[in-house]
């Protein structure tokens, strides 16, 4: 009998992962038709780094290219909310979305940076763009976190 409960559990798990497969692979179409639908970025070169503006939410990152990973500065409204955005969960969203690595750097909360390797950049900054639009980030707009570029 245990030996057949096993089984069962077996493929129960089995299953199971099946199924989270097929729901990454649903997440990564999902995440390709908002990017069709949606014009996110106007980017410019500035020669040391890069600039991706979005007007609708007012959001601006920098993104200084490093060999193979890209540092990723955020200004949303005038403040860098990455430490904010990890206590609200961010990290579960790059999680669905199959982005994995992501680091913080930074001395002072001002200068805190996500570190993404550039095979994730684009879809990094698509998660971070849905992610101010789902989440009400208002109530977090301290000076403490007061970007120090414009």
């Amino acid at each position: 009998m245990e030996k057949h409960q096993s089984k069962s559990l077996n493929q129960q798990l089995k299953e199971t992962l099946q199924w989270m497969h097929v729901l990454g692979y649903m997440i990564n179409i999902l995440i390709l038709i908002r990017r069709v639908f949606y014009m996110l970025w106007d980017i410019l070169d500035k020669k040391n780094y890069l600039l991706y503006i979005n007007r609708d939410i007012d959001l601006k990152v920098k993104i200084y290219e490093k060999n193979e990973e890209d540092e990723i500065y955020m200004n949303y409204k005038g403040f860098n909310l990455t430490v904010p955005m990890l206590v609200w969960e961010f990290e579960e969203d790059l999680c669905l979305a199959s982005i994995e690595g992501v680091s913080i750097e930074g001395a002072a909360q001002f200068d805190k940076h996500f570190i993404v390797s550039k095979k994730d950049r684009d879809r990094f900054l698509d998660e971070m763009y849905f992610f101010l639009m789902d989440n009400d980030m208002n109530s977090v707009l301290h000076e403490r976190y007061r970007a120090n570029w414009e």
